[in-house]
């Protein structure tokens, strides 16, 4: 008899890692389940970012802001480019601090989920339709998506195939390395590749 059950619960952040924002035009950041939070953590000392712990209650908080990260079986670290507003914010909620409303209308209490959750830009950018090319994005696609070096720089862009998608998230792995893990990007880093030519 099988006594384990069925479904596989979702992860739950334990642990969040993020890149010095003074660093970086714009910064990285992932979370981190309790089962890899120790590999994970010391993978973030020897690259040098930093790990925050938090109250289990703000668990949600931390997944709307960032996505979760990805540890490979070599120890090296992938996390996701994150806005550097949205990642202030979302340290100080995690500090217990209250922060200012993105719409200007004072503070609030630590805990609050719209205190970081999208800043103005992606206000505006929320309230405009998604372009019906890009809302046309399914899973097996192919598209660009970008590589980020650590210091959030470019890498380039690469050929990669949409695995998932949650809203405006898209999980995605790239084509020609099979062997890489999958990453996540959000709607607005992809880019939509040429269709190819048309034989005659």
């Amino acid at each position: 008899m099988n006594d384990e059950p069925d479904e596989k619960l979702p992860p739950v952040p334990a642990v969040l890692i993020h890149t010095k924002p003074a660093d970086a035009l714009t910064p990285k950041a992932g979370w981190f389940p309790v089962t890899e939070r120790a590999s994970a953590t010391l993978a973030a000392q020897r690259a040098g970012y930093t790990v925050v712990e938090f109250d289990p209650r703000y668990a949600d908080l931390v997944k709307a802001a960032a996505h979760q990260g990805e540890l490979s079986k070599a120890g090296k670290l992938s996390l996701s480019a994150v806005k550097k507003d949205v990642l202030a914010r979302l340290l100080a909620n995690l500090a217990g601090e209250p922060v200012e409303a993105p719409d200007g209308s004072g503070k609030l209490p630590p805990g609050t989920l719209p205190t970081f959750v999208g800043s103005s830009e992606a206000q505006l950018a929320a309230a405009q339709p998604v372009d019906p090319l890009w809302a046309a994005l399914t899973v097996n696609m192919v598209v660009l998506a970008p590589e980020y070096e650590d210091r959030g720089g470019t890498e380039g862009w690469f050929e990669s195939i949409i695995v998932a998608i949650h809203g405006d998230v898209f999980t995605l792995r790239f084509r020609d390395y099979p062997r890489q893990p999958q990453f996540q990007r959000q709607r607005h880093e992809l880019a939509i590749m040429y269709p190819p030519p048309v034989r005659v």
